[in-house]
């Protein structure tokens, strides 16, 4: 092994290695009080989020397609990815079926997924 490789691991070097940091201070919710955390308790968006996954959501954003989602639909809070397609609007499941919304749907949105943290054990 060369000198480089034991001292390094993925390029992260023994002064980093054991630095502690703060989901707060990586994604700046002390500074943006419109950052939440989520915990997924759905495997709807498996593979992409987990069950157990902590989502970091932005509420300062507008919703645009394609973008993953937190919504309250019928009083229950759903992650998905969203979908426009003209006027229409679409809430989408990596399993399952689709949620076609309506204006006469019980929906709000809550905010934007940005990132996510899991835990592997």
């Amino acid at each position: 092994m060369s000198e480089l490789s034991k001292e390094r691991l993925f390029g992260i070097g023994e002064e980093f290695a054991f630095c502690r940091q703060s989901l707060d201070e990586k994604f700046g919710a002390h500074e943006n009080p419109s950052l939440f955390y989520f915990t997924s308790d759905s495997d709807a968006m498996n593979p992409i989020i987990c069950k157990g996954d902590t989502l970091i959501v932005d509420r300062s954003l507008i919703p645009k397609s394609s973008n993953i989602v937190i919504v309250s639909f019928r009083g229950e809070f759903l992650c998905r990815r969203l979908k426009k397609k003209g006027s229409q609007l679409s809430l989408l499941s990596e399993r399952g079926r689709p949620i076609h919304v309506t204006s006469n749907s019980d929906l709000d949105f809550f905010g934007v997924v940005t990132g996510l943290a899991r835990k592997f054990l």
